[in-house]
């Protein structure tokens, strides 16, 4: 990790190292999905020792659960950062 230094005498303010917002929130998307993933586990566990697997469509439910919610999350993440990139000024400038 490398740090951009501002000279001796100049802005402070410039020493800090930009945001990754990217890597953060897709930090953020992964222990969200763990914590969704561990808590229906959890969850499903207990229940499937107390009332038992009835057939093999018990399975599919199961799967959709555990997967589906954070795969939507992360759709939902993609669409956010299209829609927040549209505020970003154009790299090249109007004539």
């Amino acid at each position: 990790m490398t740090f951009r230094r501002a000279p001796l005498g100049g802005d402070p303010t410039k020493s800090v190292p930009p945001l990754n917002w990217r890597r953060g929130f897709l930090r953020l998307w992964i222990l969200a999905s763990i914590a969704w993933l561990l808590g229906w586990s959890i969850y499903l566990g207990i229940s499937a020792f107390r009332h038992g697997w009835n057939d093999s469509s018990d399975l599919f439910a199961v799967a959709l659960i555990l997967i589906g919610p954070p795969l939507a999350l992360l759709a939902f993440g993609f669409a956010a950062a299209w829609a927040f990139r549209g505020f970003a000024p154009d790299r090249t400038p109007l004539e």
